[in-house]
C-alpha cells in the first residue's frame, strides 16, 4: 500500500504545479494572440478556417454592460416590452443568512425557493515570511 503524503508534501505539490499551470496558461494566451491575428474577422462573431486536418475556429465578442443610472433617466422613452434590459433575480445571502438566525418559520417558506449545493473548495497555499 502507498504510503499517504503529508499536508506540506501536498501542498508543495499544489504550489508547484499552479505555477506550472500559470506558465502554461500565459503561452497559451500568447498563441491565441497569434491565432487571431492570422485570422481575422469582425468584432463579433465566429472566422473558421481548415488547415492540415484542424478545424481553426476564433470567435471574437464584445462585452456590454449596463450605466444603471443613465438607463433610469431614459427608462420611460422605450415602450414596454421593449427594453433591451432584463433583471436577473439575486439571492441576497445576508439577508437569508439573518431570516435563518432570526425567524425560523420564514426561512422555511425561503427554503422552497432557494437551492442549496456544495462548491468547489478553494485551496490557497502560500510561504510564510519570517
Amino acid at each position: 500500500m502507498a504510503k499517504k503524503k503529508s499536508l506540506y508534501q501536498l501542498s508543495e505539490q499544489w504550489l508547484s504545479l499552479k505555477e506550472s499551470e500559470r506558465i502554461a496558461q500565459e503561452a497559451r494566451y500568447l498563441i491565441e494572440e497569434e491565432i487571431a491575428e492570422l485570422l481575422p474577422g469582425p468584432d463579433e462573431g465566429t472566422e473558421s478556417t481548415e488547415d492540415s486536418g484542424l478545424k481553426i475556429s476564433v470567435t471574437r465578442k464584445l462585452t456590454r454592460s449596463i450605466d444603471m443610472d443613465s438607463y433610469e433617466e431614459v427608462k420611460d422613452l422605450i415602450p414596454k416590452g421593449l427594453s433591451p434590459v432584463k433583471f436577473k433575480a439575486d439571492l441576497d445571502l445576508k439577508k437569508y443568512r439573518a431570516i435563518e438566525e432570526a425567524n425560523p418559520d420564514l426561512f422555511k417558506v425561503c427554503q422552497k425557493f432557494v437551492s442549496v449545493k456544495p462548491a468547489k473548495v478553494s485551496i490557497k497555499v502560500e510561504e510564510v515570511k519570517e
